[in-house]
Order: structure tokens, then C-alpha cells, then sequence
């Protein structure tokens, strides 16, 4: 018997679903609905009123315990067509970030970035984890993405907004051009990047966003000072940020 985690990622009112099967994560599927009655595919076909591997399409399916891992990203493009972002590790032991689009009837993934190293899986416990793939602004109408490895600084990435490869094992994103990413400022545990939109008077996404950094959370225990991270305890403030996405 599957496990299925679903995950509502705000887009058009809640209209886009992602899918992760877990436990040992086979696959990963996508559906979109309007109402929560009816479902559709990335092309419009209908679906039904349930969802299961079976009826859903899929978008990569790797096998049990083929390297999915349960961080899913999802954006529209120009035209409206979701694009998915999604971590899982190389057959080396590396992480890597890989996008999948859909065109031509079929979704297709390739992979856009690598991390430098491998890293091993460690605990699934309370523990800050130190194995975790970040990413944040995820904008495939403006064709980029910021990841972020274990024990590497965020880079950007661009793709293609049109159309994907059907290459799944192939090439590293291209750099591109932007603003510049801010500093990490000094003293942060495992900082990440965050992102908050911000809305017009009338409640629609602007297209400015506010970005400060923050430590990893470590679920309900307090972060401890250590030697080699002396205020991790009482970390420096963030600056916070108002960019625009222009």
C-alpha cells in the first residue's frame, strides 16, 4: 500500500497539486483541479474524481528507493504550463536539482544542476539536517531557480521556458545573468535564502518579493552554541531585502 503526500502549492487558487508516493518514494505525478472534484493532467485530460499512481501522470518515475527525495517545487510559465522542480540524488551519491516540463503531450525531466561532492544520507531524526536540498525563487515565467547544495553557496541557474529535454541524465543548467544573490551574513547555521511575496492593494501578486536569510529549524529544540559555530545560539540579524522581479 502506497503512502501518498500531497501538497498544495499556491498557484491559481490552489490549482496545481504535486504528488510525491513515499515510502520507498517510486514516483512523482501531478494533477491540477479548480474545485477538488475534478482533476486534470498538465495537457487537460480529465482524470477522474481519485487519485493514485494509476490515474495520475506521472512526471519521473525512478523506483523504490531510486534516489526521490520529498522537496518539490512547482511554477507556471508564460503560457501557463506548470514546470516542477525536484531534488534527487545521482547514481554517484550526489544531489542534484532536476526540472521537468511538459510539452508535446509527455512530460519530460533533465537534470540542471549537480552538487560539487557527494554527500550520504544521514539521520531523519529531530536533528538539523545537513543532507537537505534548498531551493527558492523558482520562477520559470523569468527561466531560473536558486539552489542551494549541502555546503555550497546558492547559485542561479536558468533553463529553458519553452520546452524541456527528454534527457534525464545530461548537463548542468546555465549560469545567468540577474541580481547579484546577497551575502550570507556571518554566523548563521546553515543559512537558507527566504522569499515572501508581496501583494497589491487588491490582493494580486506584485512583482516585488521580500528576502532575508534564517537558520535551518531544528523542529522544537533550541540551536546550540558549538565551538566552531560560536552564535548559532544568538545568531546576527538578517538583512531584509525588497527586490524586484524585473
Amino acid at each position: 500500500m502506497h503512502v501518498i503526500e500531497q501538497k498544495c502549492l499556491f498557484q491559481k487558487h490552489c490549482s496545481s497539486w504535486v504528488r510525491i508516493e513515499k515510502l520507498p518514494n517510486p514516483a512523482l505525478s501531478y494533477a491540477s483541479t479548480r474545485d477538488f472534484k475534478n482533476w486534470y493532467g498538465a495537457g487537460g485530460r480529465r482524470i477522474g474524481h481519485i487519485l493514485d499512481p494509476k490515474t495520475a501522470e506521472t512526471v519521473d518515475h525512478v523506483g523504490a528507493n531510486g534516489g526521490l527525495v520529498t522537496k518539490v517545487g512547482l511554477s507556471l510559465d508564460q503560457a501557463g504550463t506548470p514546470k516542477i522542480a525536484y531534488s534527487k540524488y545521482t547514481a554517484d551519491g550526489h544531489n542534484s536539482l532536476s526540472l521537468a516540463s511538459f510539452s508535446s503531450g509527455r512530460w519530460t525531466s533533465r537534470m540542471i544542476a549537480k552538487s560539487a561532492n557527494p554527500n550520504k544520507v544521514s539521520s531523519r531524526a529531530n536533528a538539523m539536517r545537513s543532507d537537505v536540498v534548498r531551493f527558492a525563487q523558482f520562477d520559470a515565467k523569468g527561466a531560473s531557480i536558486i539552489v542551494t547544495f549541502p555546503d555550497e553557496k546558492p547559485r542561479k541557474v536558468g533553463f529553458q521556458s519553452t520546452k524541456g529535454n527528454a534527457s534525464p541524465s545530461h548537463g548542468k543548467g546555465r549560469r545567468v545573468q540577474g541580481p547579484p544573490i546577497p551575502a550570507i551574513p556571518k554566523g548563521l547555521l546553515q543559512a537558507t535564502l527566504r522569499r515572501v511575496a508581496v501583494l497589491e492593494a487588491d490582493g494580486k501578486p506584485s512583482e516585488a518579493v521580500i528576502q532575508y536569510f534564517a537558520q535551518s529549524a531544528k523542529r522544537d529544540r533550541a540551536i546550540d552554541c558549538t565551538k566552531t559555530e560560536a552564535r548559532a545560539c544568538t545568531p546576527p540579524a538578517s538583512p531584509i531585502l525588497l527586490m524586484w522581479r524585473r
